[in-house]
């Protein structure tokens, strides 16, 4: 049975992957497709074996054609079906279906199609707060079909939940559940929700923020001050984020914000009189909470006005204007207008038919007094004997005394007719909103009516019976009137108005009289070429265009300046700019190009005819004329070096980037090497770019070191270089070195035996390392002991360090050699013998440009060696003439190193005697000369 069933469904494959079904669906597979995109399905059949061919839908009805959900396509021997914006409700298994002819039955292919909602993160914030010690619940959901799970990640790593006593996953949903949180979970977690089905992962990253709550400290709670007096109350919180403050009354009134100080920690009082035992409160409050703390403030007596009287009067009438101040001591009482005092006795005057000139002198004749002014101790008065509508308006009583002054106004209200004004004459284009403004000074405020002339037939004169046809709230065709304080303000469109070219009349109308004024409609032309092209400020990259417009302008007019280029590969550039303009500064011009400028005008009309044409060539960029380092310091950090430098000249350009590069430089005899230990790239923008000095750290102490300072602009650089030491460190201690020396910092270390005989070879030892100074100092101590004991032990005619050291080395098979040492040793401390004929054996004369040896080496005649060693080679020999030949190896005529004999021992054993031994070494001198 199984076998059958297999073989049906692998004929039913092979069938349709080979196409040899009469009727066959493709894709081959079923298909899971997201909600809300659209899918096809293309059933494939024989013409000739199936017919009646159609779509059948998951609840076995025929489909058909129905934009724009279903879409069905027929071909010759193909039906697509595209099902658009696919839903859940789509989800189900679609069927092919045809009349098979050959098998004269029904025929049909399926396929299912399953929509999926994909993934998404919903209602997360990506910001969230919490108050330190709370329960924080990190929210986060997911949507989608199947339904999500979701996990949480630190980082990278998954927060196990159910393991983890700080962090916990609600069980009615998944956000996260930190318990008691801290500022160390203050960080960013990511929200993970997947879907294993169709492999859907989706994430957010939430930045968890943990505030602290304000406090306030150390807040006074009373304070008694003077009037008069600046008073400043500090409220100081903490918390995070930083609290903002804000002040109140003791009333619960806000203060003025312009009395704070300090970004709001501290409030700034000029104390007065009203204050007197009243409280202040400071609020602190950030994002998680809020701190209150109040302070009673005792305030001194100053002046108060128990008097300041106003008058209300009509124009050319008379006022009295009072003010009475109490206080202790009693105040003084003045008046002021627009911060300037009334002087006393000192009247106003005006010939009646005038209005008031605030500035005229005592006259004569037609001159008549107007105002009075007295000032009595605490009272002040002004008295006006004739008024003007320029005395309307606010005036100032100021009290003094020595606890401090008190202010009061008081109004004089002149009414008056509305006043002869000049309006506004206007140009606009044909077909546009033309706008009038009508505004008169008036007391009391004054109605506002717009008219137009008309002329009456057979004379010229106003048609005043149109003015009632110009009301806000009756007004004709095209005709818009609309106020806005005291402006009256007529819209004329002009498309819909016949004629409304012309003058028009504003009527100014109040209880005390009327005036009217009158204001002219022009339709603009074409605009006049602007005149007076001028270039100026002209740079590398910039200059300016300024120009004079001849036409009065319209709303909607600009000009044009339009700078062409002389070379072909450069463009046009052109800038329009607004009516009330008449220059432009152009940047980013090409430099050292020439130019040409021409200036139009445009309105709604016509373009002008171009200006006059002008040429200008901006400058050209040149290579910086060079960069200085001025300063460098290295002298209070051995590891640390700052440079600082000074651009001379950038050639009309901009810096572009600056690159400082430090080199650690290492000498040998015969070398210097170079390092390239930094190389800084530093741009517009950068700190250390804008303030010229960079500070270069981790360096080597007691190093040498060559700083470079490249400067580029966009044609070329300037360089300047400079040498300087990284100090000595010696412990907690750092031996100041010159930050800008040029010679390198070594240690020469000559060593010379106490005789006549001079070691010419100098060991120069680098002190590269940061301890090397430290190895350094205890080999030195160690040398000069050596050195030290050797040389009295040459005195003494005793074995040094260095024989004893070889002897222990040598052993009894070269005692003789020990034994020639030991007579070396005692010809060495003769003081009668010669400087430049004794030689040290295996410390020899270092040749010029000879390299020293790594190692110092004991030589073949047991002598010690002291320092370094030059190696053995042919041109260094190891005797001089005086040797005995079996001291060393000694070069040969033929360039080869001769062995000579070693001595028999029973001829070493019988020289006993010093006249023996000296005969001895007479004869051997003599075999080697």
């Amino acid at each position: 049975m199984r076998a059958a069933i297999f073989i049906i469904l692998l004929c039913r494959a092979l069938a349709e992957s080979d196409g040899m079904d009469e009727i066959w669906i493709r894709p081959a597979s079923d298909k899971t497709v997201p909600i809300g995109s659209d899918y096809s399905l293309s059933c494939h059949y024989v013409t000739e074996v199936i017919s009646q061919v159609k779509w059948v839908s998951p609840d076995n009805v025929e489909m058909t054609h129905n934009p724009p959900k279903v879409l069905i396509e027929k071909e010759a021997g193909l039906q697509i079906l595209t099902l658009n914006k696919i839903t859940e409700q789509d989800t189900g298994m679609y069927h092919c279906q045809g009349f098979s002819n050959s098998a004269n039955n029904t025929v049909r292919k399926s396929r299912v199609i399953s929509a999926y909602e994909p993934v998404r993160i919903v209602n997360t914030p990506s910001v969230q707060i919490f108050e330190i010690g709370t329960t924080a619940t990190v929210l986060c959901s997911a949507k989608g079909r199947p339904e999500p799970t979701i996990i949480w990640l630190d980082g990278t790593d998954k927060i196990e939940t159910n393991l983890n006593e700080k962090f916990s996953m609600e069980e009615s949903s998944s956000n996260l559940i930190i318990k008691n949180i801290s500022k160390a979970e203050e960080r960013n977690f990511t929200c993970k929700a997947r879907e294993l089905g169709q492999g859907q992962n989706k994430k957010k990253e939430i930045q968890v923020f943990v505030y602290v709550p304000p406090v306030i400290q150390n807040f006074e709670k009373a304070l008694t001050t003077t009037e008069g007096a600046t008073t400043v109350l500090i409220c100081d919180a903490t918390g995070d984020p930083v609290p903002t403050y804000s002040w109140y009354k003791g009333d619960g009134s806000v203060l003025d914000e312009s009395t704070f100080i300090l970004d709001g920690t501290a409030l700034e009082l000029s104390v007065s009189s009203d204050m007197n035992e009243k409280s202040f409160a400071c609020v602190a409050r950030n994002a998680i909470g809020t701190d209150v703390a109040s302070v009673l403030l005792t305030v001194n007596v100053r002046p108060t006005f128990s008097v300041s009287s106003g008058d209300k009067v009509r124009e050319k009438g008379q006022a009295i204007l009072r003010c009475i101040a109490e206080g202790d001591p009693l105040p003084e009482v003045y008046f002021y207008r627009d911060d300037i005092m009334l002087q006393a006795s000192d009247p106003m005057v005006t010939d009646m038919n005038s209005t008031v000139d605030y500035n005229t002198t005592f006259g004569s004749g037609v001159w008549s007094t107007i105002r009075i002014v007295t000032y009595n101790g605490n009272e002040a008065i002004v008295n006006f004997t004739y008024t003007t509508y320029q005395d309307n308006g606010k005036y100032e009583c100021r009290a003094t005394n020595v606890a401090g002054i008190e202010l009061a106004n008081v109004f004089l209200d002149v009414e008056y007719a509305p006043k002869s004004t000049l309006l506004n004459n206007v140009w606009s284009c044909e077909g546009t909103l033309a706008t009038l403004e009508c505004q008169f000074a008036a007391n009391p405020p004054a109605n506002l009516s717009w008219g137009r002339y008309s002329t009456v037939e057979g004379k010229d004169e106003m048609d005043i019976t149109n003015f009632n046809k110009y009301y806000i709230t009756d007004t004709p065709d095209g005709i818009f009137i609309s106020k806005v304080g005291d402006i009256l303000t007529l819209t004329i469109d002009t498309d819909i108005v016949p004629d409304p070219w012309g003058s028009y009349y504003c009527l100014a109308r109040n209880t005390i009289g009327s005036n009217n004024a009158s204001a002219v409609l022009n339709k603009a032309e074409a605009p006049d070429a602007p005149i007076g092209i001028q270039i100026s400020d002209i740079g590398t990259r910039k200059a300016t265009v300024s120009f004079t417009a001849l036409q009065p302008l319209v709303d909607n007019n600009y000009f044009t300046i339009r700078l062409t280029p002389a070379s072909p590969n450069a463009s046009d550039v052109t800038q329009n700019i607004g009516p009330q303009m008449s220059e432009y500064t152009f940047q980013d011009l090409e430099q050292n190009m020439k130019y040409t400028v021409i200036v139009e005008a445009v309105n709604c009309e016509d373009t002008s005819p171009p200006s006059e044409v002008k040429d200008f060539k901006t400058e050209p960029i040149e290579t910086p004329e060079s960069v200085e380092i001025i300063s460098g310091d290295s002298s209070e950090n051995h590891d640390k070096y700052l440079v600082q430098w000074k651009t001379r000249g950038l050639g009309g350009g901009e810096v572009s980037k600056i690159i400082v590069i430090v080199e650690q430089l290492t000498e040998t005899i015969d070398s210097q090497n170079r390092t390239k230990v930094r190389e800084i790239l530093l741009k517009p923008g950068d700190q250390e770019f804008e303030n010229e000095s960079v500070v270069i750290e981790n360096l080597v102490p007691s190093s040498k070191y060559e700083i470079s300072v490249i400067l580029y602009n966009e044609v070329g650089s300037a360089k300047a270089k400079r040498m300087f030491n990284t100090a000595m460190e010696f412990g907690n201690y750092t031996m100041p070195t010159p930050g800008n020396l040029t010679d390198d910092l070594t240690t020469d270390l000559t060593f010379e035996p106490q005789t006549q005989t001079t070691v010419s070879n100098t060991t120069q030892v680098s002190l590269g390392g940061f301890a090397g100074w430290k190895i350094l100092l205890i080999i030195l101590v160690l040398l000069i002991l050596v050195v030290l004991i050797d040389v009295i032990c040459c005195f003494t005619r005793s074995w040094g360090v260095t024989m004893w050291i070889y002897a222990r080395t040598c052993g009894e098979s070269n005692k003789h050699n020990v034994e020639d040492a030991e007579e070396g040793a005692a010809q060495f401390s003769q003081p009668e013998a010669d400087a430049e004929e004794i030689n040290l054996g295996a410390v020899g004369v270092v040749e010029e440009n000879q390299p020293i040896a790594n190692e110092a080496e004991p030589i073949a005649n047991g002598e010690p060696a002291i320092g370094k060693l030059a190696p053995i080679d042919e041109q260094t020999p190891l005797r001089n003439d005086n040797d005995g030949p079996d001291s060393a190896l000694t070069p040969s005529g033929n360039g080869k190193a001769e062995v000579p004999q070693e001595p028999d021992e029973e001829k070493v054993e019988k020289t006993k005697s010093p006249e023996e031994e000296k005969l001895v070494k007479t004869e051997e001198n003599g075999e080697k000369a």
